[in-house]
């Protein structure tokens, strides 16, 4: 605790958005993306960490989002684990996968309306 350690995350683009029913403080539209990010290592808050770095922090995300305001109607952190995949003690392959939230679909999909 309180080291500097390696972080990696792989990520990549699914899809943009921009959000036309109003402007920021800079009078430019909201701009939000859709993506699919992979810890290669297992930090704390990694990937929420990584996303504030390059100055795109997950919707609703109170501890990294700056001052940047709630937005989208979400309640909690737009983030979502799709799929775990690990060998378990006996080298057993385990995979889960789970379907998109409704809250955050619902939010997805008030985008591609505007």
């Amino acid at each position: 605790r309180g080291k500097l350690r390696e972080a990696e995350t792989h990520y990549k683009i699914l899809q943009c958005f921009e959000d036309s029913r109003k402007k920021n403080k800079q009078g430019m539209y909201e701009k939000y993306a859709l993506i699919e990010a992979s810890p290669k290592t297992g930090r704390t808050h990694q990937i929420r960490v990584h996303m504030k770095f390059i100055n795109y922090p997950i919707v609703a995300d109170s501890l990294y989002r700056g001052k940047r305001k709630e937005c989208l109607g979400l309640e909690r952190i737009a983030l979502h684990a799709y799929s775990i995949h690990f060998v378990d003690i006996d080298n057993n392959d385990i995979s889960f996968e789970a379907k998109l939230a409704d809250d955050i679909d619902d939010s997805i999909k008030q985008l591609i309306k505007i």
